[in-house]
């Protein structure tokens, strides 16, 4: 990793809490650990979103369930390879095989020279957060109530979504109450009407990117009184992975373990909830009524996500400057 990193916190009633620490990576990408939650033991999942659903507030069912018995943490490579690995001292099965395919838990999403424009790169639900650590002001942004773009009736979570744009929009931003702002982008990814958003800016020591995190209060499905939750982009057939921690409770499903060992070095690939033949009752019981608030962005663009306050040509260009002179600054 290229840096300390900086970690998101937000200030509830408890004081300050720690939710996740963002670090630049040398590849030019984003590593974001989890260390500040009391769980080890999680649930991850693969999900599928339904065709032609590219962002937006989903209800969708798990596809395949996998218990892992350590602290994870979220690799965003430049080249466009995401995945969830283990944080040490945890081994979880990831990279990638002889064939280019991943391992465990990862996918192929857009290189940050040809970035996502569908929706965040992550999304980061954390909710009983007098139950986190505490932050550490020095090395943290935080954020409060003020933050809040949105609040869903009878909300019990904060959801932090997290983009990563060009290190060039830093010449585009501004500053309110001591918070660097970004605020022109007008999204369907949030809403038809294409309301301006405003996102604050982390500065995270990537030699290419910066972080725009966005804050939401959501309503969601709690297994415990504190917990969190986060997840990959989309590939391009909808695929992605999420991290639950705790795991979901339920005593009826039987997963599969992503854990690394020397004879599991690949995960294993099943559904958990099959679909059941006709006037039959279901083999397993249904998932968590769950509804995903949205999942984070894909890797193809069939609409026109954005408006013409930003030109995301420039952006690209932006992003492949930034790159050569990264690389010319490694030699």
């Amino acid at each position: 990793m290229a840096g300390k990193g900086i970690t998101i916190a937000f200030d509830d009633p408890s004081g300050p809490r720690a939710i996740a620490k963002l670090v630049g990576a040398r590849d030019g990408g984003v590593t974001v650990l989890f260390p500040y939650h009391r769980h080890t033991e999680g649930m991850i999942t693969k999900v599928t979103a339904q065709a032609g659903q590219l962002a937006g507030p989903v209800r969708t069912s798990p596809q395949t369930l996998y218990r892992v018995s350590g602290r994870i943490k979220l690799s965003i490579h430049a080249s466009g390879f995401v995945q969830l690995s283990g944080e040490p001292p945890a081994a979880v099965i990831s990279g990638i095989d002889g064939q280019g395919h991943p391992k465990g838990f990862g996918v192929f999403s857009a290189p940050l020279t040809d970035p996502i424009q569908s929706g965040p790169t992550t999304i980061i639900v954390a909710y009983g957060l007098s139950e986190f650590q505490l932050a550490q002001p020095s090395r943290s942004v935080l954020f409060d109530e003020g933050d809040v773009e949105y609040a869903w009736p009878n909300s019990n979570a904060y959801a932090f979504h997290v983009w990563l744009f060009p290190r060039g929009v830093l010449t585009r931003t501004h500053v309110e109450n001591g918070r660097q702002i970004f605020s022109q982008i007008r999204h369907w990814f949030y809403s038809s009407t294409c309301q301006l958003y405003h996102f604050r800016i982390i500065d995270v020591g990537s030699p290419l990117v910066v972080a725009g995190v966005l804050v939401e209060r959501q309503v969601w499905y709690l297994t415990a009184d504190s917990g969190i939750w986060f997840g990959t982009p989309r590939d391009v057939d909808g695929h992605n992975f999420t991290a639950a921690y705790p795991p979901w409770q339920n005593p009826a499903t039987e997963a599969s373990s992503g854990d690394y060992r020397r004879d599991r070095t690949v995960i294993p690939s099943r559904d958990i909830w099959p679909p059941s033949e006709e006037g039959e009752d279901d083999a397993y019981p249904p998932p968590p009524p769950i509804a995903l608030p949205c999942l984070p962005g894909c890797y193809t663009n069939e609409q026109p996500p954005m408006s013409p306050d930003i030109d995301w040509a420039i952006v690209r260009v932006l992003l492949r400057e930034e790159l050569a002179k990264a690389q010319d600054e490694g030699e």
